[in-house]
């Protein structure tokens, strides 16, 4: 069994090394460096509600309780009177006050060694992470996905992973999931992916329109639905195949699938992958672990299509998750109406705004949100530190390759390749 560590966070710079070493608590200087579960436990135990009524800490809830009382009656005003901009400017300022990180998120980080130029699937590998080395034949390794419009990702993609995958799955629908018609992009472009016909089984699903009032999550709930379906009829896994599920944008590093498909881990596993937002210009500091890899016969009690949580079991730095990297401007339109979270758009009053071209240059090359929503913090440090959206950093160390070798043609993902076409 591998050895577990619980971190708060990882480092997610593009040139981030790993595993860092423990630190204490939150209150340190080191700010967002992880530290062990021990110095969390003994955090807790520092604090708890009645320690927010002793000595000094009462003086300062009186000074601060006007303020307190003002923001409250703020934001039941604007919930009350369906004012969504001005109720999301107060649920996301205020939730270091009443919200804290999900504990049910993945928190045991496997730490990942890896170098380029030391093999990451033979015996050595295995034994650096603790596992056991896979007998022969290994598995058969089916990577899943979802596509709406990201041709350049999907790309990006399937060039990282032809050496370890074996079955590419892509999946698309002729409806968004707000239930619009679109284009079958992948279908009306095969061709350009014709390197991998014989790799790709390709589904595509008719959609539906949304029921009035009816969450767009539906939509999506039932298109994940759908690739099980897929994969059980067409695609047809051994029990022993392995299924790797993510979206898109979420690619896996192909060392990290070529150790997992080589060594006996713990699965279900999640990949935690370094985030990065418009381009890999702006890394994050938002966690993305919702990628990850099931033996398919393992249950319970059957494998299905998921995008949620389903183990507490995390390979630390295995990929990038590239958020809203488009090549046009039109693209980011597109997504912004049309994908699951769009109320973040049409609950603006003045959503048109959001949608000029010209705007939407200016917030990808300064790095603010694209819906001007406050970051999802859970302490003010972080939220003061993230206020102004995601920073620029000039490293392109340790990308998928595809990116660094066509570097002309996936210009728009690098470091000063902000412009955007229309």
């Amino acid at each position: 069994m591998p050895a577990l560590y619980e971190y708060d966070e990882l480092p997610t710079t593009a040139d981030a090394s790993y595993p860092p070493a423990p630190t204490h608590s939150r209150g340190d200087s080191q700010g967002d460096t992880p530290r062990f579960s021990t110095n969390l436990t003994r955090a807790r135990r520092r604090t708890g509600p009645g320690r927010l009524f002793r000595g000094r800490n009462i003086c300062r809830l009186c000074l601060i309780s006007p303020f307190l009382a003002v923001i409250g009656l703020v934001g039941w005003y604007a919930i009350t009177r369906g004012l969504k901009p001005l109720a999301d400017l107060f649920t996301y300022a205020s939730r270091p006050l009443w919200d804290h990180q999900p504990e049910q998120d993945p928190h045991q980080y496997i730490p990942h060694l890896y170098a380029a130029g030391v093999p990451p699937d033979d015996a050595a590998a295995c034994r650096r992470h603790n596992f056991t080395q896979r007998e022969h034949p290994l598995p058969r390794l089916i990577d899943a996905t979802i596509v709406s419009t990201e041709l350049d990702l999907l790309e990006v993609r399937l060039r990282e992973l032809e050496e370890v995958v074996d079955t590419f799955v892509i999946v698309e629908s002729a409806k968004t999931f707000m239930g619009q018609p679109k284009n079958l992009s992948f279908a009306d472009n095969r061709s350009r992916f014709a390197r991998w016909e014989g790799k790709i089984q390709y589904l595509a699903t008719p959609g539906r329109q949304l029921k009035q009032g009816e969450d767009p999550f539906n939509v999506e709930k039932e298109m994940r639905a759908a690739v099980t379906d897929f994969l059980q009829s067409r695609v047809k896994p051994s029990n022993r195949d392995l299924i790797f599920m993510s979206d898109v944008d979420e690619i896996p590093a192909a060392h990290s699938l070529a150790l997992l498909k080589s060594c006996v881990s713990p699965l279900p596993i999640h990949l935690q992958l370094r985030q990065f937002v418009y381009s890999f210009e702006f890394p994050t500091d938002s966690r993305s672990w919702r990628a990850q890899l099931h033996e398919w016969g393992a249950g319970p009690p059957m494998t299905t299509y998921v995008h949620s949580k389903v183990s507490d079991n995390v390979l630390a730095d295995a990929g990038w998750h590239c958020s809203f990297c488009f090549p046009r401007i039109s693209d980011f339109v597109f997504k912004m109406s049309s994908f699951s979270h769009s109320d973040r758009l049409f609950g603006n009053a003045h959503y048109e705004k959001l949608l000029d071209p010209k705007e939407i240059q200016r917030k990808i090359c300064s790095g603010e949100d694209v819906f001007e929503m406050l970051p999802e913090a859970y302490t003010w440090a972080e939220l003061l530190w993230r206020w102004n959206g995601a920073s620029k950093s000039p490293s392109a160390v340790n990308l998928p390759g595809a990116v660094i070798a066509d570097s002309e043609r996936f210009k728009f993902l690098l470091p000063g390749g902000c412009m955007r076409d229309s």
